[in-house]
């Protein structure tokens, strides 16, 4: 469980990490009017990681980002932002890297 974020947001099957239905952030994320447009899907790559920093290759460790890799998060999105997107629903693996990108990404985008 992270410590730095609400752990009520996160549903962990194991192998993915979501947010529930029902949950808080679930209901904000889908709690807007539909609409007859067909949705996008967005795809982003996690920040740098601590250990691309050092470029030592990451392959299935699980090194956390680099203060690098949080502003490359926070630039994309508010390039998303710019660009007009909402997200109804987000998925991430289960490295720290992918997790706190997610986070970075939804916060920015409110």
């Amino acid at each position: 469980v992270w410590k730095k974020e609400p752990s009520s947001i996160i549903e962990d099957d194991g192998y993915n990490v979501g947010i529930k239905k029902g949950w808080p952030l679930w209901d904000r994320l889908t709690n807007r009017k539909s609409s007859k447009q067909p949705g996008a899907l967005i795809l982003v790559r996690h920040g740098e990681s601590v250990w691309n920093s050092n470029s030592t290759f990451t392959g299935w460790a699980d090194p956390d980002l680099s203060p690098n890799g949080e502003r490359e998060n926070e630039h994309a999105a508010r390039l998303l932002l710019a660009a007009g997107y909402q997200v109804d629903v987000a998925y991430t693996s289960r490295l720290k890297r992918a997790i706190r990108s997610t986070w970075i990404i939804l916060r920015e985008l409110g």
